[in-house]
């Protein structure tokens, strides 16, 4: 693998991806999990729309995957699994975790520059 999944902390209703790149001749396959659960991985659940999955070739022998989750909750919490993989190579195998801590307290402040405005998003 050429690169792995790093754990993540955030706070609920943020963006997180996870990213893995693998390489070999012929090109990896690259899958996605969540938790393992009797000693089975469980697939990502890529019917929920907060999820998705991107795949970016490069060249002949190099696949980028990423795993994006939208406005992330408490439940998405877990440990997360790339495994790539080619008929010739073994099988690689990276984890990542994921925690996801209660809703964000505070403002932050964004300037669109298209439209040129301020706006102040507060939680409580």
């Amino acid at each position: 693998m050429d690169s792995e999944p790093d754990d993540v902390e955030t706070v609920e209703g943020m963006n997180v991806a996870f990213m893995c790149a693998a390489s070999g001749r012929p090109r990896p396959n690259i899958t996605w999990y969540r938790d393992a659960v009797n000693s089975s991985l469980l697939p990502v659940n890529l019917s929920n729309v907060r999820v998705t999955v991107n795949q970016t070739e490069e060249g002949e022998r190099v696949l980028i995957s990423e795993l994006t989750l939208r406005s992330v909750l408490p439940s998405d919490s877990g440990v997360y699994t790339c495994i790539a993989d080619n008929v010739v190579d073994s099988t690689d195998v990276r984890n990542a975790t994921l925690t996801v801590n209660g809703e964000l307290n505070g403002c932050m402040t964004f300037y669109i520059v298209s439209y040129s405005f301020l706006f102040a998003q507060c939680y409580q």
